[in-house]
């Protein structure tokens, strides 16, 4: 876990009525996402989001993988601190890892091994936190097979 200055960052709000548990895939490879919880936890901030627009389908993961489609209400694109999280999978093929970019506040969450969210500013190296690996290699969202390098 390490600073990574101010960059842009990305909020997703949903039509959608979240619940603990639940989140969004993402990550910098399509091979590589982690399970950012959704904002379901009390706080005084309110959420923003870029790139996605109003009517928008995303995809909605909770922490047993169990998927529904929610659609996002708004969008916003706002500078704020960031955190570059990179972390580990072990599989019988060996260590895979991936990072993503998550804004630096209390607010923001991933979803710990025991379906718990915990803010990323209280996240330390060493902590689980759950994460999906695939295969890289999408089109539009949907897999391909072609030789693809990602970092």
């Amino acid at each position: 876990i390490e600073s990574a200055g101010l960059a842009h960052r990305v909020c997703v709000d949903t039509t959608s009525k979240l619940k603990k548990g639940q989140g969004i895939l993402t990550g910098n490879s399509s091979a590589f996402t982690f399970l950012v919880h959704a904002e379901t936890e009390s706080n005084p901030y309110t959420t923003y989001l870029e790139e996605l627009r109003s009517g928008s389908e995303v995809l909605v993961v909770d922490k047993s993988g169990e998927t529904s489609v929610a659609v996002v209400g708004r969008s916003k694109l706002e500078v704020r601190p960031m955190l570059l999280i990179t972390a580990e999978v072990q599989t019988p093929e060996g260590p895979v890892s991936g990072k993503v970019f998550l804004q630096n506040a209390e607010t923001i969450r991933v979803v710990s091994g025991d379906g718990e969210p915990v803010s990323v500013v209280t996240l330390k190296e060493g902590d689980e936190v759950l994460c999906r690996i695939d295969e890289a290699g999408r089109h539009f969202g949907m897999r391909i097979k072609e030789e693809i390098s990602e970092d």
